[in-house]
């Protein structure tokens, strides 16, 4: 791997897609591997239950490092207002895991927080079928999430 020290650096992961495309259970599912403990957490505005269904807001400490992870990634979902939260905070994240569109508002506002913010952006978008195969589905989110998880894991350890 290049010589290069992560640990100095900020990074925005953007799941990037259209609507009803996995990203909401990528990112919980990319929470539930880590397997946090509740000492870890800093803040939660999200539901516990952590379904594939449910959004979550939440902020945690690992590895002596601030990481927030964000659901919710859809127009007109305060985004922007989480976004910035989690960015220039007193207890702001080193890394933040979001959903957002390919497109329009969502998008455009986590450019804008990034960059002003001092983030280096990832994007990225889940896998995803065209022929509606929920099983299949609910499969490759799960493996798209384990990905995510080595990904905040190398930039936590270089």
């Amino acid at each position: 791997m290049a010589n290069i020290n992560f640990k100095s650096m900020k990074f925005m992961i953007l799941v990037s897609g259209p609507s009803s495309h996995g990203k909401t259970q990528s990112i919980v599912s990319t929470y539930r591997a880590f397997h946090f403990n509740k000492e870890q957490i800093i803040t939660n505005e999200g539901s516990m239950d952590l379904s594939e269904s449910n959004e979550i807001y939440i902020k945690v400490q690992h590895q002596g490092k601030i990481i927030g992870f964000c659901s919710q990634g859809d127009p007109y979902t305060s985004l922007s207002d989480k976004l910035q939260e989690f960015a220039s905070s007193q207890e702001c994240c080193d890394i933040i895991l979001t959903a957002c569109r390919t497109k329009g508002e969502t998008i455009d506002s986590a450019f804008e927080i990034a960059e002003a913010e001092g983030y280096e952006i990832i994007q990225t978008s889940t896998f995803y079928l065209h022929n509606q195969n929920s099983n299949l589905q609910h499969v490759l989110n799960e493996s798209y999430a384990f990905g995510l998880k080595h990904l905040i894991e190398t930039l936590l350890n270089y």
